[in-house]
């Protein structure tokens, strides 16, 4: 947030675009782009004096909203904000920006587990499996504060054969994680369930 407070409205704004344009400066200096950089709910509000009713100056205030990607130009907004005493660093949002990237990880992840547990059973019990369903069950971002134990227990395999002895379905419920090295750990989980049919049997 970057505030100026001037005798006049109108310089009020004058002396707060140029505040703003000369952080923009540093920021662009520094290897900010200037796409990544936005202005915000600008505001204005008259200061008042104790006894009149007309304002003695105006304070104006605008918002910056900049994304960063990495540690050192988070300092850099520290370090604007420690230097001029108009500006004032408010909240810090993370965003993974590599999430698409990480989504379709975890997918294929849990899409192999399913390949591998059919191959498995089908060497093992000399059974041809065909999927015949899937449910997805989309993609989550998994606290770091969920143990692993946890999500393992979340990973099963169940299978069925009907009375006549021909026909049997097989539902895996499987769970992948990804992790991405950000500025905080990032998890992503994704449940898929796919049932088969038994359409030979050796």
């Amino acid at each position: 947030m970057a505030t100026s407070d001037e005798r006049s409205l109108s310089q009020a704004m004058e002396a707060n675009q140029a505040l703003r344009l000369e952080l923009i400066q540093e920021f662009v200096a520094a290897g900010i782009p200037i796409d990544d950089i936005n202005n915000s709910n600008v505001s204005s509000t008259p200061q008042l004096g104790l006894f009149g009713r007309n304002p003695n100056s105006f304070e104006v205030s605008a918002r910056m909203e900049i994304q960063v990607s990495s540690e050192e130009h988070l300092q850099l907004l520290a370090a604007a904000a420690d230097e001029h005493d108009e500006v004032e660093f408010e909240t810090t949002a993370f965003e993974h920006s590599e999430k698409n990237s990480f989504e379709d990880q975890v997918r294929e992840m849990a899409l192999q587990d399913v390949k591998a547990q059919k191959a498995y059973y089908e060497s093992s019990l000399g059974l041809e499996l065909k999927a015949i369903n899937f449910f997805y069950g989309g993609i989550r971002q998994m606290s770091r504060a969920m143990p692993r134990a946890a999500m393992a227990q979340e990973m099963g395999m169940e299978m069925e054969m009907d009375a006549n002895g021909g026909r049997a379905s097989t539902s895996l419920s499987l769970t992948a994680s990804a992790v991405a090295p950000t500025f905080d750990e990032v998890e992503y989980q994704t449940n898929i369930n796919v049932v088969f049919e038994i359409v030979n049997e050796n």
